[in-house]
């Protein structure tokens, strides 16, 4: 993520275990100029935007025919993922609920 990037990054995470390990936390320290994590709050879901795309999926998953196997799964996540980023507004409603931060 680094890698091409000019300015330093500023990423919002989720309190997941694994962002707080030791691995994690060196590396970050090590590329403190380049990168920062941000920590949402423990057992809040509904700051990261995340969650709501993680919903939109699920109901697009639902509206289709279930997948027989994994390469189906992840066709229809790519195709998702591709309807999705062909309309930016879409994306942008994310940010827009009201308890995210």
């Amino acid at each position: 993520m680094i890698k091409f990037r000019k300015r330093k990054i500023i990423l919002i995470a989720d309190n997941l275990k694994v962002h707080h390990r030791t691995p994690v936390a060196t590396w970050c320290e090590a590329n403190k100029e380049r990168i920062e994590l941000v920590f949402l709050l423990a057992h809040s879901p509904q700051l990261n935007p995340d969650e709501y795309l993680n919903i939109g999926l699920k109901q697009y998953l639902a509206s289709k025919p279930p997948p027989k196997n994994k390469p189906q799964i992840d066709s229809m996540v790519n195709v998702f993922m591709l309807l999705l980023s062909a309309v930016k507004k879409h994306v942008q409603a994310f940010f827009h609920y009201p308890d995210v931060v």
